[in-house]
């Protein structure tokens, strides 16, 4: 929660997070270290995958400036603020963690960053119905709630997704080849086990089609 002038560092996650921003009231701007730069508004979600380092601060650069930014914390919950009023930009913030083989299927299918706009919709209310949710269950503590946290938040994680999917103008020949169970079967297995000399045979007996059939979507679906 923040008002007037101010900046949060974000540091690079280490190998297997991803990080996302929400931004469920005003505006901003989330610089990557690398000089692109991204203006979110309200319903605007910022996914980066790689959980790369970045700034987010405020949209404006003059002005006066905030307080200094403090950290309190509701139980699990850390919250970041440099005000003890009304602010005038909010965001929900939170990291991701894959296991080995999912961290590698989305580095091979996923930009380094991904920018959603959902407005004030249906799906922004669901969405945000999913963090409040997750923020309740670790408050409360109750027997199960890291668990059912988890859950929510990949249920929220492949909410992000998709509507990525469905926003791209096109997508890549590796999202194709997801997109069909057979030639996902297919990659799946290359990326559990990429080191592994894999043959058409072994490929096709893992999508459970054959041969001519495995090739036919490769050569459709993957532009190869």
């Amino acid at each position: 929660r923040f008002a007037l002038q101010w900046e949060v560092v974000h540091e690079a996650e280490p190998a297997g997070f991803a990080q996302f921003h929400i931004v469920t009231n005003g505006s901003c701007l989330l610089e990557r270290y690398c000089g692109e730069t991204f203006k979110l508004e309200a319903g605007s979600i910022l996914l980066l995958p790689q959980g790369d380092s970045h700034v987010v601060r405020s949209a404006s650069r003059g002005g006066s400036s905030g307080a200094p930014i403090r950290t309190e914390y509701n139980n699990a919950i850390r919250i970041k603020t440099n005000t003890r009023d009304a602010s005038d930009t909010e965001l929900i913030c939170g990291r991701l963690r894959f296991d080995g083989f999912m961290y590698g299927l989305v580095t091979a299918a996923l930009p380094k960053a991904i920018v959603l706009s959902i407005g004030r919709t249906d799906l922004f209310d669901r969405m945000r119905m999913l963090v409040q949710a997750i923020d309740e269950e670790l408050q409360a503590a109750r027997p199960g709630a890291a668990t059912i946290a988890t859950e929510l938040a990949t249920a929220l994680f492949v909410m992000m997704l998709r509507m990525h999917f469905e926003q791209s103008a096109s997508s890549s020949g590796i999202i194709r080849l997801l997109a069909s169970s057979s030639s996902a079967r297919a990659v799946t297995a290359m990326l559990r086990a990429p080191a592994h000399p894999w043959t058409l045979d072994e490929l096709a007996a893992e999508a459970h089609v054959s041969r001519a059939t495995l090739v036919r979507i490769f050569r459709r679906e993957g532009d190869l």
